[in-house]
């Protein structure tokens, strides 16, 4: 891999790069910013150029994106660098068609970026909100305008779709039924959103969510449901459930739901508990208890915890329903039965 010599270090965020200074012979192309050269970019300088479509003022996803320079790579026309893998050290370029459409940067975004997707996801809302309230104040509405247009309601449509398959526990890709839509055509014009589309209602959904909670969560005292199960496929999977008092009202929330690739061990359970618990901003000064089955990695969790979390209330506690559960069988077919048997006889 060769370095190329720059105005800029190859960690520079992309703020700090539109703000470089630009050398004497690409002053009209934009400054200078470093690159690690590798099979995915061409091997020579590059720049960034100036905005000039539509979307790259509308849409917030083109912030973690540059361009290449034309007049350097005249075949990247079309295809934009991720500003956040280069700060990685991975040149990843892609391509927005001849339309400069963003929807290959938000898909790059949702697959490679977990958190700057959220954030874009927050950021495209707010744009949505203040151009809505720009509109509102700027212009008087006809009495056409009144009645719901088919963009509103195919949205408002999309949003009690995603609600549906929530609800319902329904698969995120119900709406991509042939006999589904041929239903829905009878009723309306509007087709059913696509996969990304949900995703996108449904993330969008979960990050207002987390941080409602969060507030209120915040400082109160809780206890956590641990649980681990193996599925059909033999993938093993854990739980972590907050239980905690709000208003004299008992509240309940999963907190995280992690396939664990080396098996449901104490160990992994135990770093998943914590990782749960760092993530939401609890104070392990106010956990006050772990609920679990009988297993027994279960119990190590719990004696691993107890020994160095220094928990101050901290108590293991069995699952009731498990314990019953456990003990009903034992009596009807186990030991005890038979056991019980051999004294009446």
């Amino acid at each position: 891999m060769t370095t190329i010599p720059t105005a800029a270090t190859s960690s520079t965020s992309s703020t700090a790069i539109a703000s470089t200074t630009t050398s004497s012979t690409a002053s009209s192309s934009g400054p200078i910013i470093s690159l690690e050269i590798d099979e995915t970019v061409p091997s020579s300088t590059w720049f960034i150029a100036p905005a000039s479509s539509k979307s790259h003022t509308v849409s917030p996803v083109w912030k973690y994106f540059a361009y290449f320079d034309v007049g350097h790579h005249p075949g990247m026309k079309y295809f934009r660098i991720c500003l956040i893998c280069h700060e990685k050290q991975i040149q990843k370029k892609v391509n927005c068609t001849k339309y400069y459409s963003p929807t290959p940067l938000v898909n790059h975004l949702r697959q490679a970026h977990k958190e700057q997707y959220e954030e874009y996801l927050i950021l495209a809302e707010e744009r949505k909100k203040k151009s809505e309230v720009a509109t509102a104040v700027s212009s008087m509405k006809t009495i056409k305008e009144h009645f719901p247009t088919i963009s509103t309601t195919k949205e408002k449509f999309n949003h009690q779709y995603a609600k549906w398959i929530v609800d319902d526990d329904m698969p995120l890709t119900a709406g991509q039924s042939m006999n589904f839509r041929d239903m829905m055509q009878v009723v309306t014009k509007i087709i059913p959103p696509d996969y990304r589309t949900t995703v996108d209602i449904l993330t969008a959904k979960k990050v207002k969510a987390i941080e409602r909670l969060k507030v209120a969560i915040k400082g109160k005292y809780f206890s956590l449901t641990a649980d681990h199960w193996t599925s059909l496929a033999n993938e093993n999977f854990g739980a972590i459930t907050l239980h905690f008092i709000d208003n004299f009202k008992l509240k309940t929330h999963v907190l995280s739901c992690t396939k664990h690739e080396n098996g449901a061990s104490a160990r992994e359970m135990e770093n998943q508990l914590a990782l749960s618990m760092e993530s939401w901003g609890l104070d392990r000064g106010c956990f006050i208890g772990t609920v679990t089955d009988t297993a027994a990695n279960m119990n190590s969790l719990v004696r691993e915890i107890e020994g160095q979390w220094n928990t101050k209330y901290s108590r293991h506690l069995y699952c009731t329903d498990h314990t019953l559960q456990l003990t009903a069988v034992i009596a009807f077919s186990g030991s005890i039965a038979a056991n019980n048997y051999a004294e009446d006889s």
